[in-house]
């Protein structure tokens, strides 16, 4: 885990001009209200009924890099999260069930607006669950937000970002709003 942390943190240094600018570590918290979207009977199957599409679920981040205008970090997300819940009959049966991610992805955080501002991307896998199994799919996400200072080292993150989940029975598509705590360690 320290290696992998130690060439995090040497890409970060290289892409953000490490010879003219202070390296910064920051983690983050926080929780996560969405919507998801898909064609529900190619994603889940036919006979499901009465979908919730409510999303919501709790992210953590870490980032390395130069925060800032003209900064750009680079760090990682483990997120958990409910993305619908929806019926089903079974042999003449009514059930509920819910289908649970657990993502993992790697992301770039750019700064714009004299720093007021950022963008994120990233790419990662996320294991979708339900009753019936579990599936690794790939996952594309973007987003946009702002921090609020509290104290020199404590903000509040919000942000809006959406995701493609590429699963092989139909792409699903989620989009939400993101607010929590950011620790900046080395600002």
């Amino acid at each position: 885990m320290k290696t992998l942390r130690s060439v995090i943190v040497a890409a970060a240094l290289l892409a953000t001009g490490a010879a003219t600018a202070e390296a910064q570590t920051m983690i983050e918290v926080t929780g996560r209200i969405g919507y998801t979207s898909a064609d529900l009977n190619d994603w889940l199957g036919r006979g499901v009924f009465d979908p919730n599409p409510l999303e919501y679920g709790a992210n953590g981040l870490v980032f390395f890099g130069r925060r800032g205008a003209g900064g750009l970090m680079i760090g990682g997300e483990l997120g958990y999260g409910r993305l619908i819940s929806y019926s089903f009959v079974r042999e003449g049966v009514t059930s509920q069930d819910a289908v649970n991610a657990l993502r993992l992805l790697v992301l770039t955080r750019f700064w714009f607006n004299q720093g007021a501002w950022f963008g994120e991307a990233g790419a990662g896998v996320v294991r979708l669950s339900d009753s019936g199994g579990a599936v690794n799919d790939p996952i594309i996400s973007a987003g946009v937000g702002t921090l609020f200072d509290l104290t020199d080292q404590l903000e509040i993150v919000t942000k809006v970002r959406g995701s493609i989940i590429f699963d092989s029975g139909a792409p699903v598509l989620t989009t939400g709003f993101e607010a929590g705590l950011s620790y900046s360690l080395d600002r």
